[in-house]
C-alpha cells in the first residue's frame, strides 16, 4: 500500500499525518544565525516523529501519541485519531475512533472506523478487550502484597472511594494511591484467599 501524507491543520504546514499511521514533521526553510555574523536560510529535512506510549488512560487503554509543537508549546494527539480525521469518513459525526482489530498500536486507515461510544464498548467487551473484573493488588510501603480484591470496584469500595478509574490510573502511573501502590493482579484469583476480599 502507497504511504499518503496530508498535512495537520493549525500547525503551519509543519507536520503530516499518513494513511499508513505514521505522522512526521515536513521538510521548511529556518532563518540560521551563524557565529561568524553570517544570515543562512538553511533547509531542515522533516523526520517521522516518535511514537510514544499513552498509558494514562482510564482502565489500562494504551495507544500511540505524538507531541507537535509550535511557538514553543507541545501538545499531545493520540495517532490513531490523526489518522481518523484525515483518512476516514464520518458521516454521522461519532467521536470515537475503534481499531477493527483490537490492537491499540495497529493505526493503519483501514483499521479504524469512527463508531458511537456505545458500539465501541460493545465490541471491545465482545472481542475481550475490556475487562471488568481484572482482579487488583495492594501493595505495602515494602512493595509485598498486602492484600487482593476481585476487581478495582471492590477495592474502592473497600476504602470508602468511588471506583472511577483511580486505582488504574495508579496503576498505568506507577504512582501511589491511598498510600498504597497497585498492580493487576497476574495469575487465578479464588475469591477465597487469605489475602483477599
Amino acid at each position: 500500500m502507497k504511504e499518503i501524507w496530508r498535512e495537520i491543520d493549525g500547525y503551519n504546514e509543519r507536520y503530516s499525518v499518513s494513511n499508513l499511521g505514521n505522522v512526521r514533521s515536513n521538510d521548511e526553510r529556518r532563518i540560521v544565525y551563524c557565529k561568524d555574523g553570517r544570515v543562512m536560510n538553511k533547509l531542515i529535512k522533516g523526520k517521522i516523529l516518535a511514537k510514544f506510549e499513552n498509558k494514562g488512560s482510564v482502565k489500562g487503554y494504551i495507544a500511540h501519541k505524538v507531541g507537535l509543537s509550535l511557538k514553543g508549546k507541545t501538545k499531545w494527539f493520540l495517532v490513531h485519531r490523526l489518522v481518523a480525521e484525515y483518512f476516514c469518513d464520518n458521516p454521522n459525526a461519532y467521536t470515537e475512533v475503534n481499531h477493527k482489530d483490537g490492537n491499540p498500536f495497529n493505526n493503519i486507515f483501514t483499521n479504524l472506523e469512527w463508531i458511537s461510544r456505545k458500539d465501541n464498548v460493545i465490541h471491545a467487551m465482545d472481542n475481550g478487550l475490556m475487562n471488568f473484573e481484572k482482579p487488583v493488588v495492594q501493595l505495602d510501603k515494602n512493595g509485598d502484597v498486602f492484600r487482593i480484591y476481585r476487581n478495582e470496584k471492590q477495592a474502592c469500595l473497600h476504602h470508602g472511594i468511588k471506583s472511577n478509574g483511580k486505582v488504574a490510573r495508579a496503576i498505568n502511573l506507577n504512582r501511589r494511591f491511598h498510600g498504597f501502590y497497585w498492580r493487576w493482579f497476574e495469575g487465578d484469583y479464588h475469591e477465597g484467599d487469605k489475602s483477599s476480599l
